[in-house]
């Protein structure tokens, strides 16, 4: 009897009617995650928050999430948003949303299909469909109120920790699975990246190593350039020719044997010709000497009465001789009155040779006075 009268109360209508909703715990049923960026995104709307609406964005792939202060919640001002958030991250295949007018009106319809996007919409009161976004507007109105200054220093800051931070499902931040890269924070710098340090030490090493060589250039080949370089052999240095260009240090040499060897800029150094002497030596069998290019000047036949050329560092003392000339053999003994003139020519048919100047200082005698 107990049960007839249990049977009979649930099937009545106006108590079905009247009774409290529970809802039944379905099966969860998670969203497939996508293969690549921005390839499904969920949008809401959060407020009125401060007088105001943010539409929210937010990419399922790598959690991405944008939030755009509004004026309004209608069809066009989420046309206006949405274009310019596809402008930068590009237009989506699949668009999630409630059943808001916004959403669902003619004019934000035609705008999906223009753009070949496909809209999917929750069952109506069923926020969990679109939990990535209602989720979304939470943590974004939390924080925020948390947060000091006003709307848009709160909203950048928030979207900035948020888009740094690993998020709780893929474990990733946001910025490094929709961007593959990290976005530099205040904690980089107490957290220095191995590049830099890395740079740093071959910095130091660069500095080192070229401390030891002030005022020396680096040493530089060129193809055909006869080089001498270092022989492991047990040969000292042999000779070559380089053949090419290995690296920005390094070079191949063929051998006066033929071989090619690659070899160091710093095992090798340029081979220096030998001096042509032919010049030289002819002018010394004919009795003649390299001379400058000026007037030569004649020699007097007194050793001691020698005539010194003018140097070019002595230009006053040789104009304060023109000024006063003196007989060039004054004071030899012998030599008479008669002086020698600088353009005559030696007695005795010898050849006119350029007089070296001695480049010691004179000074005056000093006599002791008694």
């Amino acid at each position: 009897m107990d049960k007839d009268l249990e049977r009979r109360g649930s099937a009545c209508r106006v108590c079905q009617e009247e009774r409290k909703f529970q809802a039944n715990r379905q099966r969860l049923h998670p969203w497939e995650f996508p293969s690549k960026p921005w390839e499904r995104v969920h949008i809401d709307y959060a407020g009125p928050y401060e007088n105001r609406m943010f539409l929210v964005v937010v990419d399922a792939y790598s959690k991405w999430m944008e939030v755009i202060p509004t004026s309004g919640s209608t069809a066009k001002i989420t046309i206006s948003k949405l274009r310019r958030i596809f402008s930068t991250h590009g237009i989506p295949d699949i668009l999630v949303s409630d059943n808001a007018a916004a959403f669902t009106g003619g004019e934000f319809q035609e705008f999906l299909e223009r753009n070949g996007i496909r809209h999917i919409t929750g069952a109506p009161y069923h926020p969990a469909t679109n939990g990535l976004a209602e989720n979304a507007v939470k943590s974004f109105k939390q924080t925020t109120k948390k947060m000091e200054g006003d709307m848009e220093e709160r909203l950048d800051r928030f979207l900035f920790d948020y888009r740094i931070t690993p998020h709780s499902i893929t474990g990733v931040p946001p910025c490094e699975m929709l961007m593959r890269r990290k976005i530099k924070s205040r904690f980089d710098l107490i957290r220095p990246s191995m590049e830099a340090r890395v740079y740093r030490r071959q910095e130091a090493q660069m500095r080192d190593h070229a401390s030891g060589q002030e005022g020396k250039a680096p040493p530089t080949f060129t193809v055909g350039d006869h080089v001498y370089f270092r022989d492991y052999s047990g040969k000292g240095n042999s000779p070559g020719v380089v053949e090419d260009l290995t690296g920005p240090v390094s070079c191949r040499i063929r051998t006066e044997e033929g071989q090619l060897i690659r070899k160091h800029f710093s095992q090798i150094f340029t081979q220096v010709p030998p001096k042509d002497f032919s010049l030289l030596h002819e002018q010394q069998t004919s009795g003649h000497q390299p001379r400058p290019a000026d007037v030569p000047i004649a020699v007097p036949k007194y050793p001691s009465a020698t005539i010194q050329a003018d140097s070019p560092r002595k230009h006053t003392e040789h104009a304060q001789h023109q000024k006063s000339p003196k007989p060039v053999n004054e004071g030899v003994p012998g030599a008479g009155k008669q002086g020698v003139s600088l353009d005559s020519n030696v007695s005795g048919g010898e050849k006119a040779v350029p007089v070296r100047r001695s480049e010691r200082i004179r000074k005056p005698r000093v006599k002791l006075d008694m």
